[in-house]
């Protein structure tokens, strides 16, 4: 996977030299695309990070749960710790 992620890194980090902002992919498809589509895709990003942070910690505490023989709720304490 981090073979397959070197290319959009790259990417990005190429986009950031040449339109150098504190607004990230937003700025992109502002640049590319135009005012509307550059805060839409902003929002869209900031919700599925949001979303993804959550199921990330949610992966680890069934990880965890799972290696250690816990009760299955005890995944979602789990994942309220690490969150």
């Amino acid at each position: 996977m981090v073979l397959l992620s070197i290319p959009l890194a790259c990417t990005f980090a190429f986009l950031s030299i040449d339109y150098p902002s504190a607004g990230g992919i937003s700025t992109f498809a502002e640049e590319a695309f135009g005012r509307y589509v550059g805060s839409l895709s902003g929002w869209l990003f900031f919700i599925a990070g949001s979303f993804g942070q959550i199921l990330v910690s949610l992966t680890g505490g069934v990880y965890i749960s799972f290696a250690f023989h816990l009760p299955k709720i005890a995944a979602y304490a789990i994942a309220l710790v690490c969150f």
